[in-house]
């Protein structure tokens, strides 16, 4: 009888398992929550296109799990192109992400991460990312 119920508790944990492993494999695969907010300077599909931008920069950092980018806003917007005499529009995405899971580099493991990534442009051409880091 005793045998039988530690059979039981090992498949019952390892299904435990197997399930909070299918959780986290899931929510890895979840697309960031994009918000555009509201802008009297850009359009959502122009937001909508910083950050996309900012998602194929996201690709190069590895390991890390993108959960939202929102639009700043326009005053923190304008505040930023006051820095730049190449552009004639500057737009701000902040950003939520989770580092790698092991950390490393520059990295402290599991950690939960808010940046903003400064996108400037000319005319209405491409976004160009110039900045990113620490809100």
């Amino acid at each position: 009888m005793k045998k039988k119920t530690v059979v039981i508790a090992c498949a019952l944990a390892l299904a435990a398992f197997a399930a909070l492993a299918c959780t986290v494999c899931a929510f890895y695969r979840l697309p960031p929550r994009t918000d555009t907010g509201y802008s009297k300077i850009y359009t959502e599909d122009e937001i909508l296109s910083a950050e996309e931008t900012v998602k194929e920069k996201f690709k190069e950092l590895k390991g890390c799990k993108l959960f939202a980018l929102t639009y700043a806003g326009d005053e923190e917007s304008l505040s930023e192109y006051d820095y730049s005499e190449d552009y004639d529009q500057a737009i701000v995405i902040n950003s939520v992400f989770l580092s790698p899971f092991f950390g490393g580099g520059a990295w402290n493991a599991r950690e939960i991460y808010t940046w903003h990534f400064i996108l400037m442009r000319s005319q209405g051409g491409e976004w160009k990312l110039l900045t990113y880091g620490y809100a």
